[in-house]
């Protein structure tokens, strides 16, 4: 126990400054305990068992006896429970910083329009705190912020001044920490805040725009590596088509599951936390799965009636095309609502904002806005408003329930500002220029990786080429000689698919799916992280069902050009079939 408490007090500004970031709701000296106990552990336990080792080593005859260098490889084990205990604070610092990240420079406009109202940053928390909707972050820092000025009797400004400290996001505390200094000194606090808000969204003009940059590039080398692995594996076969024929379902079941895989796990970390509400039941979801899998199934059967069969990656195409597509059309009034939302909301705020111009009331101006032309997910999602606003709901709460988050935060506003700024057109225009910068960016990440969708579309048809001319030198024999081309040909008389295959020599067919497979699992997995980064959410399902989908005229066009290359090799382009 002397040790653990020895060791704690060592650790102590360590646990301060995680559990000040990562908001935890046990003590800093508690989770220095937790730590020490387990690190003692570690350099008890791990020269232990690196000890015993290395004796087995010794005593054992033969060096490197796999015993003893599996004790060796165990004696870093005992350190895991430390590192996994540390890293439970990093991932909630790093999430509590990802979180914060979108919703600090629309909480820094909102805190400026509440002071121009006549209010402070205490107040702009304290209404934070109401709309965890909208503030799903921020309404957590309010609540802790309140919890150290009421509870802790720490007074308004320590406790936004001690919360700000320890906030792992560095914008959102430096915007808190000056305002309270400029506050204290009596300086002007309404420009300082109207200054922070206009830096806080050139952040957020500058975080969009990297997060466009990154996705390209991410996607860029995703391409890359989609289209050299299956080609590297085709290209190997000449050498060693068994081989190859084995490495291939290797990689097309290992490597390029985890290669998707990664791709979705890269980028949803570099995307922005958007909170757009969708309503996926879990029935949804199943009944998009057994779509999927009875479309295959009647497939194989109409296959088997035609006395064909349909290769894997066919029928894997034809099961995720079938599945997101039932899916996506299940959730497709959602989805558009949102799209339509976010599309339209702009021109929406500017007819509110010149009625308003125009001496109209606030109610009225809403009213009359709807009365425009829209497309139609934003126009059923408007006219519902008006119709609550219209039995006295509030302009909040009649616009909760929109879908898109970008659409309750600009209702949101303009109720504040209704309510404590008399709906000043001059206040609305900040609200519009704020929905001005977060729809351009967002334009600009469209605009830069957009191609990369279509690139994934083309991979099948750039694979399909690639084949096509690789995969006739194993029949033909041309770079082999007679070794291969000579060899017993496969076992005949089994049904093929719609065009069959070449009678080869190499196993050209396992070669084919395995390279199909390599490239159609990680491909579908890439274009759904691309639609969640493109659209900030994974429900726009198109992408997926298309590329899944191009996967299979894209077979069957290989089988097409197979023959024509192979009439090349050995004669060239006169002995073409005509």
């Amino acid at each position: 126990m002397a040790l653990i408490d020895a060791l704690a007090d060592k650790l102590q500004p360590l646990a301060d400054r995680l559990a000040d970031q990562s908001m935890a709701k046990e003590t800093s000296y508690s989770i220095a305990r937790r730590l020490a106990s387990k690190i003692l552990i570690t350099c008890v336990a791990s020269p232990i068992i690196a000890i015993s080792g290395i004796i087995a080593l010794l005593l054992v005859p033969g060096f490197g006896n796999p015993l003893g260098g599996l004790f060796v490889v165990a004696a870093v084990a005992p350190a895991l429970p430390a590192a996994v205990e540390y890293m439970k604070y990093k991932t909630r610092i790093d999430d509590r910083r990802k979180k914060t990240d979108i919703e600090y420079p629309f909480f820094t406009t909102f805190s400026a329009i509440i002071a121009r109202c006549g209010g402070t940053l205490y107040t702009a928390f304290n209404l934070a705190k109401k709309v965890k909707d909208i503030f799903p972050q921020t309404s957590k820092e309010a609540e802790e912020v309140e919890r150290k000025a009421v509870l802790a009797r720490m007074g308004i400004m320590r406790a936004m001044e001690g919360h700000a400290q320890g906030h792992p996001h560095r914008g959102f505390s430096t915007a808190v920490l000056t305002t309270t200094s400029v506050w204290r000194s009596g300086g002007d606090v309404i420009a300082t805040l109207e200054s922070l808000s206009e830096e806080a969204l050139n952040y957020l003009s500058r975080k969009l725009r990297k997060f466009a940059e990154d996705m390209a590039t991410f996607s860029e080398v995703m391409f890359i590596a989609l289209i050299l692995l299956p080609m590297g594996v085709a290209i190997s076969a000449i050498a060693d088509p068994n081989t190859a024929v084995s490495i291939g379902f290797i990689m097309a079941g290992v490597v390029a599951p985890i290669l998707g895989l990664a791709s979705y796990i890269i980028i949803n970390s570099v995307s922005p936390r958007i909170n757009n509400f969708f309503e996926v039941k879990t029935e949804k979801l199943l009944l998009a799965a057994v779509i999927g899998l009875s479309t295959v199934f009647i497939s194989i059967f109409a296959s088997w009636l035609m006395r064909v069969i349909i290769p894997l990656p066919v029928a894997l195409s034809i099961a995720i095309a079938a599945a997101s597509t039932a899916l996506y059309l299940s959730i497709r009034d959602q989805v558009k609502e949102v799209e339509d939302t976010d599309m339209e909301l702009r021109r929406y705020l500017r007819t509110v904002v010149e009625y308003r111009k125009l001496g109209i009331v606030m109610s009225d101006a809403l009213r009359r806005a709807s009365s425009q032309r829209y497309r139609p997910g934003f126009m059923k999602l408007i006219k519902s408003v008006s119709s609550r606003i219209a039995m006295g709901l509030g302009i909040y709460k009649a616009a909760a329930i929109a879908r898109s988050w970008i659409a309750r935060m600009v209702f949101w506003l303009l109720e504040v500002i209704d309510r404590f700024g008399g709906a000043s057109p001059q206040l609305l225009e900040k609200v519009l220029e704020l929905l001005t910068r977060y729809s351009e960016a967002r334009d600009e990440v469209r605009s830069r990786t957009r191609i990369f969708i279509y690139l994934n579309y083309a991979a099948p048809f750039i694979l399909s080429f690639t084949l096509a001319f690789i995969l006739p030198i194993l029949k033909t024999g041309v770079y082999l000689g007679p070794a291969v081309a000579t060899s017993p040909p496969p076992v005949s008389g089994m049904p093929r698919a719609t065009m069959p295959f070449p009678q080869a020599s190499a196993p050209i067919e396992p070669i084919m799916n395995s390279a199909f497979l390599m490239m159609l699992i990680p491909s579908v997995l890439l274009a759904f992280s691309m639609s969640k980064g493109l659209e900030l959410h994974p429900w726009k399902l198109v992408s997926v069902a298309i590329t899944a989908a191009l996967y299979i005229p894209a077979y069957y066009l290989t089988l097409a050009l197979m023959p024509m290359t192979e009439s090349f090799l050995l004669g060239g382009f006169r002995s073409w079939p005509r």
